[in-house]
């Protein structure tokens, strides 16, 4: 934050606070350090623009769902390269696990589509638990007492499609934490994307150690020095790129996994734009010189394009490392 003297209607001059957001030297230096990536964004976002930012003409639960998902998961995308595009690789890293479990979710109910209730039904369950903890700290008669009696008959309702064991030593049961009694990790080995089971280390486990309170998530911003502990502020470039890397990775099988959900004829036409702009992004193919060249190209799944992704950044951040 600065204070700039600043010229007012009057032709005075008065001192403001100013605060500008985001630092344009990190944004040059992300550019250079990937900059075959860079150079390809106009189309990546065609792509995302094409695939989600437009109305979806269906009925079907599942459809919607993939559809409203991958929207989510494209922010996931924009807001991870916002961080890592300021310095805060860490940031980056920790939001991976969000957009993993999404990708992961969507996947497997596309393959598991008997399950969708069982996904869907699970809001009353979690409302109720969202409301409990307000209820516990504050009471019961807040101007949340109706939608908590409303919630508690709502949890009575559903709670017996959630049970698992309370422990392995006694016949109790309680409604489960999530809506699956398999955890993303299960839930990406039956997704039918095989690519999704080996990301769990990079795109989950590790996220998830850097976003809760753990050693691990001080370990890599400490040094010692002979005047004792110092913690490492500044900006995480490496951590940046390596979580850029991923994001990268699972936007790819973002289109693929709602491409071949929404199979109507519309989704059809919205595949092969939203593929087309992905395989320019890939470089596999080049930008059309006259418009009726595009209806000629041949689309592939989205899943045979994304191993060449890698030529788009350096060799080293194909692997995330521990501290």
């Amino acid at each position: 934050m600065s204070n700039k003297p600043e010229s007012t209607a009057a032709g005075t001059s008065a001192s403001r606070a100013t605060i500008r957001i985001g630092d344009p030297a990190e944004w040059e230096d992300l550019a250079r350090r990937n900059a075959k990536f860079v150079g390809r964004m106009p189309s990546l976002v065609s792509a995302t623009k094409i695939a989600f930012e437009r109305s979806a003409p269906t009925d079907q639960p599942l459809d919607k769902l993939i559809f409203c998902s991958g929207r989510l998961r494209t922010e996931d995308f924009f807001e991870i390269l916002l961080l890592c595009a300021n310095g805060y690789g860490f940031g980056g890293i920790k939001l991976l696990r969000g957009m993993y479990e999404k990708l992961v979710t969507a996947a497997y109910l596309r393959t598991h589509p008997e399950e969708t209730d069982t996904f869907l039904n699970f809001f009353g369950v979690a409302g109720y638990r969202l409301l409990k903890v307000l209820v516990d700290n504050f009471g019961s008669e807040g101007e949340w007492a109706e939608e908590w009696k409303a919630a508690q008959t709502q949890f009575e309702k559903l709670k017996g499609d959630y049970q698992v064991p309370h422990c392995e030593h006694c016949p109790k049961t309680r409604a489960n934490y999530t809506w699956s009694k398999m955890d993303p990790v299960a839930m990406a080995n039956k997704s039918g994307i095989d690519a999704l089971a080996r990301l769990a280390f990079d795109s989950y486990a590790i996220p998830t150690q850097y976003g809760h309170s753990t050693v691990m998530a001080i370990l890599p911003r400490r040094s010692v020095t002979e005047d004792g502990t110092v913690f490492e502020g500044g900006a995480q470039r490496e951590w940046a790129d390596r979580a850029l890397f991923r994001a990268h990775y699972m936007l790819l099988y973002n289109a693929g996994v709602a491409s071949r959900s929404l199979w109507s004829s519309w989704f059809e036409r919205i595949r092969r734009g939203c593929q087309f702009r992905l395989r320019l992004y890939l470089g596999a193919i080049r930008e059309p010189a006259e418009r009726g060249i595009k209806s000629s190209v041949r689309c592939h799944q989205v899943q045979t394009v994304v191993g060449e992704d890698r030529s788009l950044f350096p060799a080293s951040m194909h692997r995330l490392r521990l501290p």
